[in-house]
């Protein structure tokens, strides 16, 4: 009885382990929706790019399309990074990325590491959003209002990719 009275309390807390788990997943996603509906059709600020040790405005990176941006700071968790950029590197070819950093050589090193093609990777210093700054994908055109806008979720790895497949069909191609 005492050997059973185990077995149902382990069962228990393995249960209520993986309530918890899915508890915080749902919570992430609930969040990462109220922060695309506050910031969708949000106008960014005309934000410095540093390229060749030169600013230029964001704004003239466009043509007269849109483009897909990932947007994420050094500072932010490894292994999260990592996953998008196989992703980006894998089956999200056409997705801009903008780095965070103060730092010209943090910035080469990174690009290098990971065998990014430089012409489509940026750095900004300063923050675009100034109460989300978590790594972030947005859609935006030469008049810099944020069309769309998806927070990964390393609990939910296929959204990001269902967001990118959406994202081109509806402005990318």
């Amino acid at each position: 009885m005492t050997r059973n009275n185990c077995q149902i309390n382990s069962k228990l807390k393995e249960c209520n382990l993986k309530l918890l788990e899915k508890s915080i997943a749902l919570g992430s996603a609930v969040w990462a929706i109220t922060q695309c509906h506050k910031y969708t059709n949000e106008r960014i600020k005309d934000l410095d790019l540093i390229v060749d040790r030169q600013k230029r405005p964001f704004s003239l990176e466009f043509n007269d399309g849109y483009k897909l941006f990932y947007k994420f700071s050094l500072s932010d968790c490894s292994s999260c990074i990592e996953s998008e950029l196989k992703n980006i590197k894998g089956k999200m070819k056409s997705v801009n990325i903008l780095i965070e950093t103060q730092s010209l050589r943090d910035f080469k090193t990174f690009v290098a590491i990971n065998h990014i093609d430089t012409a489509k990777v940026f750095r900004i210093e300063k923050p675009i959003l100034e109460e989300a700054e978590l790594p972030f994908y947005f859609v935006t055109n030469r008049e810099l209002y944020i069309k769309d806008l998806f927070f990964p979720m390393s609990e939910l790895p296929d959204l990001t990719t269902e967001f990118y497949y959406i994202v081109q069909d509806k402005y990318l191609n």
